[in-house]
């Protein structure tokens, strides 16, 4: 029943996806030019083509790449155009409801210009495309556009969210085929093509993986070597997929030959609770920052109780185990618009937010040894070697054990739902996977 349910699931999303690709730009466009009272709105794509693609900006408001283009859009008669180069021809697809003039036209479009909104930070972009900026000389009033579009993308629509979904549920199905793969023995690399055969399988691509085994699954940030798994290990997979233009972003912590050890069991349940109680705190009008301390709290108190911190409140040995933060959007990005969120004074979360909860920890072998990096001048020498001491030789039991769990959780009106939920992560299920 539940495969059958899975298909139905796929059915449904493939053909709402498409009709909800092919309205969701044009709405984008339209509810930017209601938002603008007065004037003309500006926004270049990117002048080369690279691996991340266009703009975003310009990705939202379009859904396709075409380097050296510039939409214009008038709200006064909503009038949509799309200045292109000889060279961007060929990137515009052939049923583009936007017209399409050449880029030489751009000078007339603005000649009666008073007002005109732009990405500010884009500026060098139009030099480069157009070859110089003269056009914005006779403009008397400039003002940066990107404030109001990041608003928007903050809030995703149902459109939206159900292409997020669709990535997840790819995601699911090249983790599910990686999973079956960790077996002592096999490369890091191997897992890898196991992704990559999958993403190419579906016609989509990865937006960044990570697969990291044993000491390299204590690097928060890995890639894959050629590095063997061996028996008794954790691999720790980070991996997003793009599907029409929207990724995911999902980890998970499997161990290999599909049987947890009892020191990665209690790690593992320290950080899946911690995860839980994220999930449950994700709510409208929360703020990020209180999340993120129930999260801290709830790590801390889990290696408290396994004996690894001699004080749970100890900002310097909290930072000591906690690395990286536990939360940020996704979208058309992996961290989609994350760095205008947190400048946001009080950075609450909204109904329509796409959000991650990772928190994860790690053991490498030698960061009980000296004070790491990050906490030079927050902890005296004396200090963490009477630390090290205490807790040293139970720090030895989890050295190479690395854990992190993410899932992608959508803020609703009522609560919150978990767009990823179905992507196993409780230890029975993992282990029953791999065997």
């Amino acid at each position: 029943m539940k495969k059958i349910s899975l298909l139905l699931l796929f059915i449904a999303l493939s053909i709402f996806s498409s009709k909800a690709s092919d309205d969701l730009y044009t709405l984008n466009r339209q509810k930017l030019m209601q938002s603008i009272n007065d004037g003309i709105i500006l926004i270049p794509a990117t002048k080369d083509l690279n691996s991340w693609g266009s703009d975003k900006n310009f990705l939202y408001l379009t859904g396709f790449n075409a380097p050296g283009a510039i939409l214009a859009l008038n709200p006064n008669d909503e009038k949509e155009i799309l200045f292109i180069s000889e060279n961007a021809k060929n990137d515009i697809p052939v049923n583009c409801s936007i017209e399409t003039q050449p880029l030489n036209n751009i000078n007339e479009f603005l000649k009666k210009c008073s007002k005109l909104y732009i990405p500010i930070n884009r500026m060098q972009e139009f030099t480069e495309i157009l070859g110089n900026n003269n056009i914005f000389r006779s403009i008397n009033y400039i003002s940066n556009i990107n404030p109001i579009i990041y608003n928007m993308r903050l809030l995703k629509s149902n459109e939206e969210v159900v292409l997020i979904e669709k990535a997840i549920n790819l995601t699911g199905i090249a983790l599910n085929e990686a999973f079956k793969q960790s077996k002592t023995g096999n490369r890091e690399v191997d897992i890898y093509a196991q992704i990559e055969y999958q993403a190419i399988k579906h016609g989509v691509k990865t937006s960044f993986y990570q697969i990291a085994s044993g000491p390299n699954s204590t690097n928060v940030h890995f890639d894959y070597t050629e590095r063997l798994v061996k028996a008794k290990e954790t691999i720790v997979f980070d991996l997003g997929i793009f599907y029409k233009n929207y990724t995911s972003d999902i980890s998970r912590t499997f161990p290999v030959d599909g049987k947890f050890t009892k020191e990665q069991k209690l790690i593992y349940n320290v950080v899946l609770k911690a995860q839980k109680v994220g999930i449950s705190k994700m709510l409208t009008n929360a703020t990020h920052d209180y999340v993120e301390k129930k999260v801290k709290d709830e790590l801390a108190k889990g290696l408290y109780e396994l004996g690894l911190m001699t004080d749970s409140t100890s900002n310097w040995q909290r930072e000591f185990y906690i690395q990286h933060g536990f939360s940020h959007g996704i979208g058309l990005d992996v961290h989609d618009i994350y760095y205008y969120f947190k400048s946001l004074p009080e950075r609450k979360y909204a109904t329509g937010m796409v959000y991650t909860m990772e928190p994860g920890l790690y053991f490498p072998e030698d960061m009980i040894k000296s004070i790491p990096e990050r906490l030079k001048g927050k902890v005296s020498e004396e200090e963490f070697k009477q630390f090290a001491r205490k807790v040293g030789e139970i720090y030895k039991k989890y050295i190479n054990i690395g854990v992190r769990i993410e899932d992608d959780i959508l803020i609703t009106e009522n609560g919150n739902r978990n767009l990823s939920e179905s992507i196993p992560k409780e230890i029975e299920d993992i282990e029953k996977i791999i065997r």
